[in-house]
Order: structure tokens, then C-alpha cells, then sequence
């Protein structure tokens, strides 16, 4: 059963995992991507690898507090302890 769906996600891994075919926007350009093609979901999970890392060395660089949050897991008590200890670094 083909059906069209609307979903506006940054998480390219999970588009991946629900999509077959996508319309990506970038700078205002519509790109289509058969994602059903093995070498296209490799070149996406490497780029989405590639974009992540470069953003934690950005972090770490300007010693910017970060917490990766994913949503295919639990994440409450991650963020809660994060908070925690954000509090704890303004008091001390």
C-alpha cells in the first residue's frame, strides 16, 4: 500500500528507517532521494555521521555544555541529570 505522508524531521536516521522515497530541502532547494537504494542510505548515514561530529568538536571546542537527546530511546533522566548538572556548574 502506497501513502503519502507529511514529516518535517532532522533526524536522518529515523526519516531513513520510515521512508522509502523523501524530498529533502536544502538552502531552499527541494532535492528528491530514492532512499531504497543501499548507496544512497550509506552516503546519508555518513554525511548525518560526519554532521554530528563536526558539531561536538564545535561544543567541545567553545566548551559548550551539549546532551544528545534521541527520541528512539528513553531520555528523561538524561536530560533531567544534564539540568542538574548545569544547575550545579552556576552555583559552584
Amino acid at each position: 500500500v502506497k501513502c503519502g505522508v507529511l514529516l518535517i524531521e532532522h533526524n536522518i536516521g529515523l526519516v531513513l528507517t520510515i521512508c522509502d522515497h523523501i524530498h529533502v530541502l536544502d538552502s531552499g532547494e527541494v532535492i528528491e532521494v530514492d532512499t531504497s537504494d543501499p548507496a544512497v542510505r550509506e552516503h546519508w548515514a555518513k554525511a548525518e555521521a560526519q554532521r554530528g561530529q563536526s558539531l561536538v568538536a564545535t561544543f567541545r571546542q567553545g566548551r559548550i555544555p551539549a546532551l544528545d537527546v534521541r527520541t528512539d530511546r528513553p531520555w528523561v533522566h538524561a536530560l533531567q541529570r544534564f539540568l542538574d548538572h548545569a544547575a550545579r556548574r552556576r552555583v559552584a
